[in-house]
């Protein structure tokens, strides 16, 4: 894959400056470049290499080809999702999960059991990109959230039994990540039931 690697992760800190800092416009962009990365380790990951390993591959591949779709659609094309840049736990909540998936995870492997070239890396792997795609949820606006949340939670559950089966503890930040976003989620419903004019 080289050195794609290194594109994916200079592209995941333009991103990240995009969707927090950026315009409408550099929002678009960026959901653009993750709904390429969604496609990229449908196509490129799942469907190609994983599925000569485990036949389920397919399927992860058809859902991840999907949420490219939705942020495609969504994201870049429509222009229906939004960040909601407050502050607060949320705010450092969603910087610290985009952090691990961007920093933290690809040291755990470099240090690890997983050396150069076997790290998993944002991008091309899918449990850092999937902790990126969360921790970005927690702050993202949509009519229908749970929509964009189910592909990526699903995977949190998947890659985060893969954690304990295959020994991977960077993917235990995976569990995590969609732990926070069903709690980020549930409690932000509660909110607005709560204060429906707000």
């Amino acid at each position: 894959m080289w050195p794609t690697q290194i594109l994916t992760e200079a592209l995941g800190l333009a991103m990240t400056g995009c969707l927090f800092i950026g315009s409408g416009r550099a929002q678009r962009a960026a959901f653009a470049l993750l709904g390429a990365m969604w496609l990229l380790m449908g196509v490129g990951y799942h469907l190609t290499f994983f599925a000569e390993i485990n036949p389920a591959a397919n399927l992860f591949g058809a859902l991840f080809i999907l949420q490219a779709v939705l942020f495609a659609i969504e994201g870049a094309w429509r222009g229906r999702i939004s960040m909601r840049l407050e502050g607060g736990f949320r705010a450092w909540l969603a910087g610290a999960l985009i952090a691990y998936a961007l920093i933290i995870y690809p040291l755990i492997g470099l240090l690890g059991a997983q050396p150069y070239p076997e790290t998993p890396l944002f991008g091309v792997a899918p449990c850092p990109t999937v902790i990126f795609t969360l921790g970005l949820l927690i702050l993202a606006d949509h009519p229908q959230r749970w929509m964009l949340a189910t592909i990526p939670l699903v995977w949190s559950l998947i890659g985060g039994s893969a954690a304990v089966l295959l020994e991977v503890p960077q993917d235990f930040g995976l569990a995590a990540a969609g732990m926070f976003l069903v709690i980020a989620m549930l409690s932000g419903r509660r909110c607005r039931q709560d204060h429906p004019g707000s």
